[in-house]
């Protein structure tokens, strides 16, 4: 923690294409594949290899060999906490929970998992939510709780979406980090007798608690989803470029973007967004990364240009940018005789918290370490007025302060 206490700290750092493989938090060499073939958990401390079916702890350089049935169809990274949610390889039924730093095994969720399609992880609000594609007309969006699986939505969703290259990390459909939204396709025109294919589409937001939904008309070249939750907009990837859109699905823009495939990483920290656009012609290749601001979208820097013999297995790899986390949002809190309570959003993937507290605006009187849950109750607050922040943290640094919020104890 002590990167928490010496304040926002770190640089961002970049992980593209075969020749920079992965490296860990002090330049250890942990492996020499493309990034897609490492999954970072535990606020960035834990580095899984898919492949090698193993866990390298990046903070004390220590290697956990995971079970050979670790992996099935579905694995998803928890990036706060030290784990995965997978399926298994040898036929046994339902969603487990892998600790990455000992290996242990917890079955999360008992349910036939020989028709899920792909599950996504919202952080701050610890929940996992999966589809289930028994019928390519009929597929369920369900939420995995401790009591279960929770159906959150059923009928066409997820109009059928080709992908040519990246984003490899990005899938149809996303859920905002507080489990708040859903972002995805619905098909609402499926062409008769080829479901695979769609003839008209729309982009749905889907209110997680409500279920009321607003749309926006798509295009039949729509690829991927990406969300920014650095500053709550959708990135929509095309087969030419990206489109910009609120969280509300108002369009910002679209940006028309060259080359033979293109990604795009965000940096909760620094607030950068990083396009990675590559081409490839008779076994030549060329790769551009070029930095903006992400909020504006304004050109930081000129790109930089790499070249060489096109890699193998192929171009295209994911753009990864590993850094501290951003600051938390949409602090609120709840008085309760002399207890307050906290709850906040993690912006970024920070493992664990501070909270900062003073009787003046912008004093720090009071420093409380915090854990990686996104809420705390404090018992016991003497009767005052308190100005209060919380700053998140991760292997890669410690992150900006939240807005400031007033609290009055009576």
């Amino acid at each position: 923690m002590t990167a928490l206490a010496g304040g926002a700290s770190a640089q961002d750092r970049l992980f593209a294409e075969v020749e920079l493989g992965a490296i860990g938090r002090f330049g250890q060499a942990i492996g020499s594949g493309a990034p897609g073939q490492y999954l970072w958990t535990g606020g960035g401390r834990f580095a899984v290899s898919i492949a090698a079916r193993t866990s390298y702890d990046t903070r004390t350089g220590q290697t956990v060999v995971l079970s050979a049935t670790a992996f099935g169809a579905i694995v998803v990274p928890d990036p706060v906490r030290p784990r995965l949610f997978v399926t298994r390889t040898d036929g046994v039924d339902g969603l487990w929970s892998i600790d990455v730093s000992t290996g242990a095994r917890t079955l999360v969720d008992a349910g036939p998992v020989a028709t899920l399609s792909e599950c996504v992880f919202a952080a701050s609000s610890d929940e996992l939510f999966c589809l289930d594609a028994a019928a390519i007309t009929a597929r369920t969006m369900f939420r995995v709780t401790p009591a279960g699986r929770q159906t959150v939505f059923s009928g066409w969703i997820l109009a059928p979406i080709l992908v040519s290259g990246p984003p490899s990390h990005q899938l149809g459909w996303v859920v905002t980090a507080d489990g708040a939204f859903a972002y995805f396709r619905r098909c609402d025109a499926p062409l008769p007798g080829f479901p695979d294919f769609c003839g008209q589409a729309v982009i749905v937001r889907l209110d997680l608690q409500t279920l009321a939904t607003l749309t926006l008309a798509s295009t039949a070249t729509a690829e991927a989803l990406q969300w920014d939750e650095s500053n709550e907009r959708l990135l929509m990837y095309t087969g030419t470029g990206i489109r910009v859109l609120t969280k509300d699905l108002v369009e910002l823009g679209e940006a028309t973007i060259a080359g033979q495939c293109h990604d795009v990483a965000i940096s909760p920290h620094t607030g950068r967004l990083y396009l990675k656009v590559e081409y490839t012609y008779f076994g030549l290749w060329w790769s551009e990364l070029t930095g903006f601001d992400a909020a504006t979208y304004r050109l930081l820097a000129p790109g930089v240009l790499r070249t060489g013999p096109a890699p193998s297995p192929g171009p295209c790899a994911g753009l990864l940018v590993l850094t501290a986390p951003g600051p938390p949002r949409d602090v609120r809190a709840a008085i309760t005789g002399s207890a307050v309570s906290l709850a906040w959003t993690n912006i970024g993937g920070a493992s664990a918290f501070i909270l900062e507290a003073g009787v003046a605006p912008g004093r720090t009187d009071v420093t409380l370490y915090l854990g990686a849950d996104p809420r705390v109750t404090i018992p016991n607050v003497p009767p005052g007025t308190y100005y209060l922040r919380v700053r998140g943290g991760n292997e890669f640094g410690g992150g900006r302060p939240s807005q400031e919020i007033q609290v009055v104890v009576p």
